[in-house]
């Protein structure tokens, strides 16, 4: 079976969020919101860190590129809108007993904090994004290292 990359670049995945919020009225600010963050990531000295990929609505996040199927140890950063409540869940998939898992629910104006704190909390990034990058790329640089197949 061959393997192939998972992640994406971040400005793939910003496009295919930006667009769509514009399906659903009840999609927008959470898939807003999650388009902003990889805007943000893709911006800043993450994008070539951190690698990502959609699932349905979920942004799936690791610190290493992944291929399909993925392995069993790799650990995730779950991002999943929720279009009913209108809240973004983070969770961090570092085990398979849901009840062992990091799990925090916010607003979609609170995503990049969010995202910053995990972050920090496990280790992932020192320096977290701000929210105005005076290090912003071109849309030709934005995650550069991100290609679809290794």
């Amino acid at each position: 079976m061959t393997k192939r990359a998972m992640h994406r670049p971040w400005r793939e995945l910003e496009e295919s969020y930006e667009q769509s919020a514009t399906y659903r009225e009840e999609w927008s600010l959470s898939h807003f919101a999650l388009a902003k963050l990889c805007h943000a990531i893709c911006n800043s000295a993450l994008s070539d860190a951190l690698f990502g990929h959609k699932s349905h609505h979920t942004l799936r996040i690791a610190q290493q590129p992944t291929t399909y199927p993925p392995h069993p140890s790799v650990q995730w950063l779950a991002i999943k809108p929720d279009a009913i409540t209108n809240k973004i869940e983070f969770r961090f998939e570092d085990t398979k007993r849901l009840a062992n898992q990091w799990v925090r629910v916010e607003p979609p104006e609170r995503t990049l904090a969010r995202f910053n704190s995990f972050l920090t909390q496990v280790g992932w990034a020192s320096d977290p994004i701000k929210k105005t990058d005076s290090n912003v790329q071109s849309d030709a640089e934005c995650g550069r290292s991100q290609t679809r197949d290794p």
